[in-house]
């Protein structure tokens, strides 16, 4: 149930987001289009492996770097933005979970107050194979990233990802679990 308050502030959120293009001023309030998916922004999909084992759950991650100035939402972006989504595309039997955000710095902007990320960002997701999968082959992880990049402006953002990774009997650490290792260890 939505509280009084949290509907004034949308209510009032809503109106600013109408009011400030009107008066010069939309800064984030206002979306621009872009023929490049992902302006003054790069996705690419991390992962703490190499090689997978059959049914054993391992993370990989949306790295989002971002140009100076720039900056991407948290889960809850406050006032203004929207949240980063990945519309995974995976080999059948795989399951991906829920993003594991980092937390976020404040972001204001006259009255008001976003949560996000500026220059990178790392979001994890932990991936659970089927336990029937062979070793010996190669399977690609894939998505469809999609964010708001945002300056004084925002624009929308799209990223195809993807990454192949080796079956094996057992896992083998890749080059990209330190990174993914400090994502996790800032989580509220």
């Amino acid at each position: 149930m939505t509280s009084p308050r949290a509907t004034v502030r949308r209510v009032l959120t809503a109106v600013l987001l109408l009011v400030l293009p009107a008066m010069g001023g939309a800064g984030e309030a206002r979306a621009q289009s872009s023929d490049d998916p992902s302006p003054h922004s790069e996705a690419t999909l991390l992962s703490e492996v190499s090689s997978i084992a059959p049914g054993e759950p391992f993370t990989v991650a949306l790295r989002l770097q971002m140009e100076d100035g720039w900056h991407s939402y948290w889960k809850n972006p406050g006032d203004a933005g929207g949240p980063t989504s990945i519309d995974w595309s995976l080999p059948p039997g795989f399951e991906a979970g829920s993003i594991q955000w980092p937390y976020p710095h404040r972001i204001p902007y006259g009255p008001m107050t976003s949560y996000g990320y500026s220059d990178e960002v790392v979001l994890p997701v932990t991936v659970t194979p089927p336990d029937t999968l062979s070793p010996g082959r190669t399977v690609r992880l894939g998505g469809m990233a999609n964010w708001l990049i945002c300056a004084d402006i925002c624009l929308p953002a799209e990223g195809q990802i993807e990454r192949s990774v080796s079956v094996a009997a057992e896992p083998t650490t890749g080059p990209d679990a330190e990174a993914i290792a400090a994502a996790r260890s800032k989580q509220p």
